[in-house]
């Protein structure tokens, strides 16, 4: 067997034709990609306050979708009570509840913020050495207090954002995975990859 032969002289019968080859450094990038892509993904970082007030703050804003408008919500509810009433010549007293409904909402994300920052303090974690590896079939992860190991199928949904990936369980619960603890932007990559090919709602 001669093996695979270009297509040549398909016209005039021709038979002189040369064997595709492919060339010795594209056959290593291809094992070199496959080996990559069989290699499991690892995290290895310690778990600050900052962290932990990140994965708070961004768990928060992703399960309150509207939360990014929540200010001018609020202050355009005060706004336009407060001027609604004079342009009717009405009573204030009856636009006060409405005004300060209003300015509770645009000073919430300050109050969310506030408080993310005091639960971080208490999260278990804190300060510990915290590693993950991600693999085909399942997620592993380690600390100081605990160690767990699942499968892709209990994530319901995985949402990318500026700094890290919010992994969800449940809906009001995810793991945080930030961009920083990955060995390079390849790996990053690869994690988007191999989320992508998994039944999960992705969004980014």
């Amino acid at each position: 067997n001669p093996g695979p032969w270009s297509r040549c002289g398909e016209k005039t019968g021709l038979v002189a034709c040369r064997p595709l080859t492919r060339k010795p450094a594209a056959i290593k990038e291809a094992i070199s990609s496959a080996r990559r892509a069989m290699e499991p993904i690892e995290l290895n970082y310690t778990f600050t306050l900052q962290d932990a007030k990140l994965a708070i703050r961004e768990t928060t804003q992703s399960v309150i979708k509207f939360f990014k408008w929540l200010p001018w919500v609020g202050a355009s509810l005060a706004v336009s009570q407060i001027v609604l009433t004079v342009a009717v010549k009405g009573d204030f007293s009856e636009a006060v509840i409405p005004a300060i409904f209003g300015l509770f909402l645009a000073t919430l994300p300050w109050s969310t913020d506030w408080i993310a920052s005091q639960r971080a303090r208490r999260v278990p974690n804190l300060n510990s050495d915290v590693s993950w590896m991600i693999t085909e079939s399942e997620l592993r992860t380690s600390s100081k207090n605990e160690s767990s190991q699942f499968s892709w199928e209990t994530i319901t949904r995985i949402e990318e954002r500026e700094q890290g990936f919010l992994l969800f369980p449940m809906p009001q619960l995810a793991y945080w995975l930030p961009k920083p603890a990955f060995e390079s932007q390849r790996d990053i990559a690869r994690f988007r990859e191999l989320v992508m090919s998994k039944p999960i709602a992705f969004t980014s």
